[in-house]
């Protein structure tokens, strides 16, 4: 632990940190840093931070314990998460998204805009048994999960490790908009998701770029290290559909193993 701990007894479906802001408030200046939590009394549905709807707020030098879910922010911009220990944790580390909107994405104040991730290290618990004596969370959970109208994620120097997904990204169907709308412009910077089943799962993305970077399977429980496909929108772009395209995505050096099929 860090300087003082707090002991979440969080209930279901709420956050323990919540600014209060709503729907495109977009209050700033709130900033959470060296302490520690306890989450082992957290229910499955809780979050320890939620900056939904703030701006230019950072969380930093923070480490928790059997957290469940760390961190949501729906819509904002320009928040910080920098030098966070998530250890034994059992849900979501980080959800970050925005929308929805309708009409010209550029007019849509619901939008997540640039979320900067530096040095945040999650391991999944590994200790939690069943009365069988089975690990339950295991390959259960989400390290990142990017989704709807958000664009500009920065990822650098963080470690996933025993997760289902390292990044789980995905256009919501009510997107509604053409071309650039849905998680868009992701920068990853020597990010390793190492024992997990999904490593990148992704569809629907598009200008994505990793730089360096670490990408370990589970063996025969990973039929794809890596996984970039089109779901919602598939076909070619054209100037009267919705929605967005699986491209652009560019990786520069890296190390890519461990799976079964792909």
């Amino acid at each position: 632990y860090r300087g003082t701990v707090i002991r979440l007894e969080t209930p279901a479906n709420t956050s323990a940190f919540a600014s209060g802001m709503t729907t495109s408030d977009y209050g700033g200046g709130i900033h959470l840093r060296n302490f520690s939590i306890d989450g082992s009394d957290m229910t499955s549905t809780s979050t320890a931070i939620d900056y939904s709807w703030l701006q230019h707020s950072s969380v930093d030098n923070i480490s928790t314990y059997h957290i469940t879910n760390f961190y949501r922010q729906q819509g904002g911009g320009s928040n910080v998460i920098s030098n966070v220990v998530l250890f034994q944790f059992r849900g979501v580390g980080v959800e970050f998204f925005g929308g929805p909107c309708s009409g010209s994405l550029a007019s849509c104040n619901l939008r997540g805009d640039l979320l900067r991730i530096d040095h945040l290290d999650m391991t999944t618990d590994n200790t939690t048994t069943n009365s069988s004596g089975d690990l339950i969370y295991t390959h259960t959970t989400t390290c990142f999960a990017y989704h709807g109208l958000a664009q500009s994620l920065d990822i650098n120097t963080s470690v996933c490790e025993s997760a289902k997904f390292g990044i789980n990204a995905y256009c919501d169907t009510t997107a509604g908009n053409n071309g650039e709308a849905c998680p868009a412009f992701a920068r990853f910077y020597d990010f390793e998701a190492e024992d997990c089943t999904t490593c990148i799962n992704a569809s629907d993305i598009q200008d994505w770029e990793f730089f360096g970077g670490y990408f370990l399977g589970t063996g025969a429980g990973s039929t794809h290290v890596v996984n970039l496909f089109s779901n919602n929108y598939g076909g070619n772009w054209s100037s009267t559909a919705q929605g967005s395209y699986a491209q652009a995505v560019r990786f520069h050096g890296g190390r890519f193993g461990n799976s079964n099929g792909a």
